[in-house]
């Protein structure tokens, strides 16, 4: 499955490692072609990807941590996964990013941690 993106990317929100924004659809896949996206998250300059082993990858904005990779780079241009869930084994039902408040992202699981 491809994946095709355009458009704003300031902080490096479509994970593509640079931050120049797009006027024309660009295969998303040929920057990371070991990474088969299944589900997006947008933030206000946040981008949460979910792959089809259920793994989580975030690029973006970070200055608060909203891409919940524990570093707190101003940006983060690069698709980087989110290991926090397969570290402890949690299971992640949904996610939501805010774009109305570009700091929040929301990982909704049934289990207790």
């Amino acid at each position: 499955m491809a994946l095709y993106i355009i458009g704003h990317n300031g902080c490096g929100q479509l994970g593509l490692k640079h931050r120049t924004d797009l006027f024309n659809l660009t295969n998303w896949n040929t920057t990371n072609p070991n990474i088969s996206i299944t589900h997006i998250n947008p933030g206000f300059e946040h981008t949460i990807f979910t792959d089809k082993c259920n793994l989580y990858y975030a690029a973006g904005i970070n200055d608060s941590g909203e891409c919940g990779l524990n570093i707190y780079d101003a940006c983060v241009p690069t698709c980087s996964q989110v290991k926090y869930f397969s570290q402890h084994q949690i299971k992640i039902l949904k996610i939501c990013t805010s774009v109305s408040n570009n700091y929040n992202t929301f990982w909704i699981s049934n289990e207790n941690a």
